[in-house]
């Protein structure tokens, strides 16, 4: 199942759990998810617009976004692959455009192996180790 946004920042700034001891958290718009509905792969438009309010406004120390929903609009797609602008001649990702993302979760038991089409490991810290293996 997708999400609007990350569940983690999401909670902590929406709903003020599991906000660690000193954690900023980001000022977000959490009127934009209406009912915290989800979405499927096939079935995900419905997230695309709270995604982009969630951001509306947005302040971070040293930095202030005051962008509209075009604006986030025009920083998604210009580097997606419908886009006509040069990938090189983009400018640089801000923080807030790095954490605007639907965010997939599985909410239930995948069967293994054929639901699972790759994993992701810390191979620093697993690598040479029993749980490495």
């Amino acid at each position: 199942h997708h999400c609007s946004y990350d569940t983690g920042q999401y909670g902590m700034a929406c709903k003020h759990e599991g906000v660690p001891k000193g954690f900023p958290t980001p000022e977000l718009n959490c009127s934009s998810w209406r009912a915290e509905v989800l979405g499927t792969l096939e079935h995900l438009d419905h997230l695309i617009l709270p995604n982009l309010e969630m951001f509306g406004n947005w302040t971070a120390p040293g930095l202030s976004l005051n962008r509209t929903v075009k604006d986030h609009v025009r920083s998604l797609f210009q580097r997606s692959g419908i886009s006509t602008a040069r990938y090189e001649a983009l400018p640089p990702e801000n923080i807030m455009e790095g954490m605007q993302y639907l965010e997939a979760n599985i909410l239930g038991n995948p069967r293994l192996p054929s639901s699972v089409k790759f994993l992701i490991g810390n191979v620093g810290t697993l690598f040479g180790t029993v749980d490495g293996r």
